[in-house]
């Protein structure tokens, strides 16, 4: 397996320093020049949003080695286990941003220039019925070669994989299978093995728990480079859609017909919007109107002589 890195990972240690900034991680090209200031620590949350949600149900027998057919131990399993787990794709949310950008980071892995687009979590039912592990691996690009001309390339990716109790995964299995939900969101924080230069939020590393993700200097020091191991903090957030449809009785379409058909009555539509008697009430208001009007229609033609009259009486007056 040949590992992908294009630069190599040097451990540093300040010795001036506070106990939080004792250390640092940084990079060097092929020249043995530092690329980039130093990366340090990152305490704060990464924000994930699901692709494509997936309840995955498997009918398998346990598993065995066959080391011959000819073997007198050897014996089909008759039976059928059951296993089950929630899987989805996951995609960078700038969602919960502590500098309120609105873009979510980029991450890469320390040692390349590449930005890891390969993000997935694996959800399973705790055995225990307590919720269990929480926990994080990432594993640098890297080739297998099968031969001299095939060979397999594996990109950058980073897994979560969390056990939670029995009931909330048995919840939200069934979400999935009514299809209900509309957005599922996964924070985690507290992360060991993720760093940041100082006061930049926009460019996040990761150092691996892989042996190919070296760190150059490291075994010469009291202290451990972080590495991806275990999620400190998670929140996973579901959210479920409702029907907002119209009811069946009352529908827009309905109640246009309703004022394009002379018959119609209100009272029709299950329940009723207004009633015959309103209806009655209604119209007697609208003739009233009707009559004002009219009314005062008569009325602008004296009221028009006697304006015109008054005119010529002040101009009168003037002169």
């Amino acid at each position: 397996m040949a590992s992908k890195l294009e630069h190599e990972i040097h451990f540093n240690k300040h010795d001036d320093q506070s106990s939080d900034d004792k250390w640092s991680l940084y990079e060097v090209n092929e020249a043995g020049v530092q690329i980039g200031a130093d990366w340090k620590p990152w305490k704060f949350s990464l924000s994930f949003s699901a692709i494509d949600l997936q309840l995955v149900e498997d009918l398998n027998t346990e598993s065995m080695f066959i080391f011959s057919f000819e073997d007198e131990n050897f014996e089909l399993n008759p039976e059928l286990s059951e296993s089950s787990k929630i899987f989805s794709m996951l995609q960078l949310s700038d969602s919960n941003r502590m500098d309120f950008s609105p873009h979510p980071p980029n991450v890469s892995f320390l040692g390349t220039s590449r930005s890891i687009k390969d993000f997935r979590i694996h959800i399973h039912a705790a055995s225990k019925g307590k919720d269990g592990f929480r926990i994080i691996r990432g594993l640098p690009s890297y080739e297998i070669s099968h031969g001299l001309e095939d060979h397999e390339d594996h990109e950058d990716n980073i897994e979560i994989d969390i056990e939670i109790a029995k009931d909330k995964y048995a919840k939200l299995a069934r979400q999935i299978t009514e299809k209900t939900i509309s957005s599922f969101e996964v924070t985690i924080g507290a992360v060991k093995g993720l760093y940041a230069q100082p006061f930049i939020h926009d460019e996040i590393k990761v150092l691996c728990s892989n042996n190919d993700h070296k760190v150059i200097g490291s075994n010469n020091s009291d202290f451990c480079p972080y590495r991806l191991m275990d999620i400190g903090e998670l929140r996973i957030r579901v959210i479920t859609k409702g029907n907002l449809a119209a009811s069946e009785s009352v529908r827009s379409s309905d109640i246009q017909n309703a004022f394009d058909d002379d018959t119609f009555q209100w009272d029709e539509l299950d329940g009723g919007l207004f009633g015959i008697e309103s209806l009655r009430t209604t119209n007697a208001l609208i003739a009233k109107v009707v009559s004002n009007q009219q009314e005062l229609l008569k009325l602008k033609l004296p009221l028009w002589i006697g304006v015109s009259a008054l005119c010529l009486l002040l101009i009168k007056l003037w002169a």
